[in-house]
């Protein structure tokens, strides 16, 4: 089954909650370099993830967004 991308979103909140680099967000992503770019600034963008140095971690808002995301496929 393919992803779509509220479960893109949701997989990499997830991997970034303890601080991930790059590198480990596009491999336990199951992505590469150049899909997973827009998918990083969308996030940073609204306030869901957050760029430290080199680690990109999982912010309290996008944590409320992860989880609203999971409760709406809950339904699916």
């Amino acid at each position: 089954m393919r992803r779509n991308n509220l479960d893109i979103e949701a997989d990499l909140l997830k991997i970034a909650r303890s601080g991930s680099i790059l590198t480990w967000l596009v491999y336990n992503g199951n992505m590469n370099f150049n899909t997973i770019k827009p998918y990083l600034e969308k996030l940073i963008r609204r306030g869901f993830l957050e760029k430290e140095g080199k680690l990109y971690m999982t912010t309290p808002k996008g944590e409320e967004y992860m989880k609203t995301i999971n409760a709406c496929q809950a339904f699916q």
